[in-house]
C-alpha cells in the first residue's frame, strides 16, 4: 500500500514541505502498525543510502544550511553504522508515548496507538514533531 506522509516541525524552513511516499506492506489496522511500518521503511532507506554512498558525498549549499540549522553537519561515511530496526521501533514508540510528535490521518488526530485506522490509497498522514521551549527562571 502506498501512503502520503507530511512531516512538519515547528521551525522555519525555506523550502516547501513535500509529501513523502511510503510503500508499506499490507494495510495497517492500527496507528501502531502504521508507525512501525513507516519506521521499517525509514530504516531500510537509511541503510540503503549508507551502503550506496560513494567515496565522498558532496553537500549543496542548501543541504549544508539545513543540516547546520539542525545542529549537526555529517557526511555519514566510515563512522556511520547501519540502523537497528528493533532499537528504532523502541525509540519511536517511546517518543509517541512521551508526546514528542502527533499524528493526524486525513486531518483528524489519532492519539491512541491501538485505534483502528481506515486507510485508503488517498489517505494523507501528517506527523507533527513538537518542539518544547526551554527557558530560565529569573
Amino acid at each position: 500500500m502506498e501512503i502520503l506522509v507530511n512531516r512538519k516541525t515547528i521551525r522555519k524552513s525555506r523550502r516547501g514541505l513535500e509529501p513523502l511516499r511510503y510503500e508499506i506492506e499490507g494495510r495497517p489496522q492500527s496507528l501502531r502498525e502504521l508507525l512501525l511500518a513507516m519506521v521499517k521503511e525509514e530504516v531500510r532507506r537509511y541503510n540503503d543510502a549508507q551502503a550506496s554512498d560513494g567515496l565522498l558525498r558532496w553537500l549543496s549549499q542548501g543541504e549544508l544550511e539545513d543540516l547546520a540549522s539542525e545542529g549537526k553537519v555529517s557526511f555519514g561515511g566510515a563512522g556511520a553504522r547501519p540502523a537497528d530496526l528493533g532499537k528504532a521501533e523502541q525509540v519511536m514508540l517511546a517518543a509517541f508515548e512521551d508526546g514528542l510528535f502527533r499524528v493526524l490521518v486525513d486531518g483528524e488526530e489519532v492519539a491512541d496507538p491501538e485505534a483502528p485506522l481506515a486507510l485508503t490509497e488517498s489517505s494523507v498522514v501528517t506527523i507533527i514533531r513538537l518542539s518544547f521551549l526551554a527557558g530560565r527562571l529569573w
